[in-house]
C-alpha cells in the first residue's frame, strides 16, 4: 500500500493508507485549500461554529479562517467545478471524491480535545438513489475500518427527515416544530423547549400582545424597545437578529400549549435506542395511540437496512436512536458513528451523513443530494496499529 515508509510522518502513512484504498475503489482525490472564506463557512454551518472558527487576520476584504471541516471545501470546489454542474439543464454528473487534511477546531477551555486533527474524507455528490448510495457510504466506511483492523466497529445511525417527519406527524404547531426540530442535536435544548411547550410563563402574556400585532407594528415596537434599552448586539447577534429573535417568540406565545400527551411522546420517542432491525416497529408502534404515521419515512429506513445487509454490513452491530450528536449542523437526513468497541473517547473514529440541502447555501441553483464520511486515521491506527507491510 504505502511505500518508503521512512519518508512519511506517522499521520502520513495513516492517511495514505485509507487514500491509497479509496482510489482503488475508484474515488477521485481532490485537493483543498487550508485557508477558507469565513463568511462560506458560517452560511454551511451556521453561525454556531464562529466560536470555533480559527480566525486569519488578512487585507482582504473577506475574512479568512484555518478550514473548519473538509466536506465544506469540498462542495465549494465541486460547484466551481464546470465538470460536475450544468446549471442551465439542472444536470448533476455524479462524483466519488475523497480528500486528506488537518482541520481545525477552537475548544473551550478544559476542553482536552485536539484543536488541529487530520481526517481523510470521501463524498458521494450527485447520485439520485440516495437510500442506496447511504448504504454504500456506511459500507465502504466499515470496509475501510475493516482493512485497518478494526472488524467490528459499533455504529451508531439516526435519520433527521425521520426525527422532522415525527414532529410534523403530531402537529406541534409551526414555530415551536421549527424550533424543535433545530435542536434535534442538542438534547438539553430540546427538552427544555418541549417541556415549556405547556403552560406559559407569566411573561409570555407581554409576548402574545407583541406577536398580535401586525408585523410592521410589532417590528416597530421591537425597535422602540432596542432603542430604548440601547442595546445593539447581544453576544455574536446584531441588533437585526435579536429583532428577529423576539418576533419569532411573541408570535410563539400566540400558539396553542404542547398537549401532554405529545410531550410525552416526543420524550419517548428522543429517547428511543433500539437495535436498528427492530426501530421502525418501535416508532410505529408509539405512533399508534395518535392515529399518525410517518410509514414513507420508514420504508426508506427499512429499504436502507436491506442494501447494507445486501453490502455484508452486519446489523446486529446497528444501533438506531433519535439522536446523533455529530457536527457539524448541515446534515439533512441519514447521518452515521463509527468506534471501536469500548474505546473511552469523546470523539468517534468516523462517521458522517446526508446533506442534500447544503448546496444551495452554497449557491446551488438547485438541490444536489450528497452524503459524506469523514474518519479519523490517527485514531483508527491507535486503536488497530497497521500491520508492518502496510
Amino acid at each position: 500500500m504505502i511505500k518508503d515508509e521512512g519518508r512519511y510522518s506517522e499521520n502520513d502513512k495513516a492517511t495514505r493508507f485509507f487514500t491509497d484504498l479509496l482510489i482503488e475503489k475508484g474515488f477521485e482525490m481532490t485537493d483543498i485549500p487550508v485557508l477558507q472564506d469565513a463568511d462560506f463557512i458560517l452560511d454551511a454551518a451556521g453561525e454556531k461554529a464562529r466560536k470555533e472558527l480559527f480566525f486569519i487576520d488578512s487585507e482582504a476584504e473577506s475574512q479568512s479562517a484555518l478550514r473548519y471541516d473538509l466536506t465544506l471545501p469540498v462542495c465549494k470546489k465541486f460547484l466551481n467545478d464546470g465538470r460536475y454542474v450544468d446549471p442551465g439543464s439542472r444536470f448533476v454528473t455524479p462524483a466519488r471524491l475523497c480528500v486528506a487534511g488537518s482541520v481545525f477546531r477552537r475548544r473551550p477551555r478544559g476542553d482536552h480535545r485536539p484543536e488541529e486533527f487530520h481526517q481523510v474524507g470521501f463524498e458521494y455528490i450527485g447520485f439520485e438513489e440516495r437510500t442506496k448510495t447511504d448504504a454504500e457510504c456506511l459500507a465502504t466506511a466499515v470496509s475501510l475500518l475493516d482493512h485497518a483492523g478494526v472488524s467490528e466497529p459499533e455504529i451508531q445511525i439516526a435519520d433527521i427527515a425521520l426525527s422532522s417527519a415525527v414532529i410534523d406527524a403530531l402537529g406541534i404547531p409551526v414555530i415551536k416544530a421549527g424550533r424543535l426540530k433545530s435542536a434535534l442535536r442538542h438534547r438539553d435544548k430540546f427538552m427544555r423547549i418541549l417541556n415549556a411547550g405547556g403552560k406559559g410563563a407569566p411573561h409570555d402574556a407581554s409576548l402574545a400582545a407583541i406577536g398580535a400585532l401586525s408585523p410592521d407594528k410589532a417590528r416597530e415596537l421591537v425597535a422602540d424597545i432596542l432603542k430604548l434599552t440601547g442595546l445593539t448586539h447581544s453576544g455574536l447577534r446584531t441588533k437585526e437578529e435579536i429583532t428577529e429573535r423576539f418576533l419569532k417568540k411573541a408570535e410563539e406565545a400566540n400558539e396553542p400549549d404542547l398537549d401532554a400527551d405529545h410531550v410525552s411522546a416526543l420524550t419517548a420517542f428522543y429517547d428511543l435506542t433500539a437495535e436498528a432491525v427492530s426501530a421502525a416497529e418501535k416508532i410505529r408502534a408509539l405512533l399508534r395511540p395518535f392515529t399518525v404515521s410517518v410509514d414513507d419515512f420508514l420504508q426508506y429506513y427499512e429499504r436502507r437496512l436491506d442494501y447494507l445487509r445486501a453490502a455484508g454490513v452486519d446489523l446486529s452491530r446497528i444501533t438506531y436512536g433519535a439522536l446523533l450528536k455529530r457536527k457539524p449542523e448541515y446534515y439533512s437526513g441519514f447521518m452515521f458513528s463509527l468506534d471501536a468497541p469500548n474505546r473511552p473517547s469523546p470523539s468517534a473514529l468516523g462517521g458522517g451523513g446526508r446533506y442534500d440541502t447544503m448546496f444551495q447555501k452554497l449557491g446551488a441553483p438547485f438541490k444536489i443530494p450528497a452524503v459524506g464520511c469523514e474518519l479519523r486515521p490517527a485514531d483508527i491506527f491507535a486503536v488497530a496499529p497497521p500491520a508492518s507491510e502496510i
